[in-house]
């Protein structure tokens, strides 16, 4: 005599029948019903950087996003490996889990795109006498006609001391 509802295991005895339950499941009066093993610490079934999935009989530990399962375990994805990942004139940096994209020295963060950062746009980033110059990640600052170079800024040449 089979008493016992599916997906429980019906075991014959003399006179009788006992229920038993396929692990992942647990025995409810005479129904096996899903055990949910997320419900337990999660740590004891599923490797750090990771989440625990309860499924019909059973549970997944799926990777969080950043980390790859390998060996069992949720390593991090270098995501900077791909050279296509950060935008040009930008340098990525793995974190944990993530990567950053910074613009590079010169360059401004423009939506999802790093642009040349006009410097000259700054009043201040130039020495009295001489006209910055945007170039593409820098700028320049040539002295004007009749100064010269001296130093970090711009003389006139009359006011220089021959020797």
């Amino acid at each position: 005599m089979d008493g016992c509802l599916s997906p429980t295991i019906c075991i014959n005895t003399n006179g009788g029948f006992t229920c038993e339950c396929q692990t992942g499941y647990t025995l409810d009066g005479s129904t096996c019903v899903d055990v949910d093993e997320c419900l337990d610490d999660n740590s004891f079934h599923c490797p750090e950087s990771s989440s625990c999935e309860n499924n019909e009989g059973s549970y997944t530990c799926r990777c969080d996003a950043g980390f790859i399962k390998q060996r069992g375990t949720c390593s991090d994805v270098d995501e900077c490996s791909d050279s296509s990942v950060c935008p040009a004139n930008s340098t990525c940096t793995n974190n944990v889990g993530s990567y950053t994209c910074p613009c590079d020295s010169g360059f401004i963060q423009d939506a999802d795109s790093c642009k040349d950062e006009d410097e000259c746009t700054d009043s201040s980033v130039c020495p009295a006498n001489s006209t910055c110059t945007n170039n593409v990640g820098s700028y320049t600052c040539p002295c004007d006609s009749g100064f010269i170079q001296d130093a970090d800024s711009c003389k006139g040449k009359n006011n220089l001391l021959l020797l």
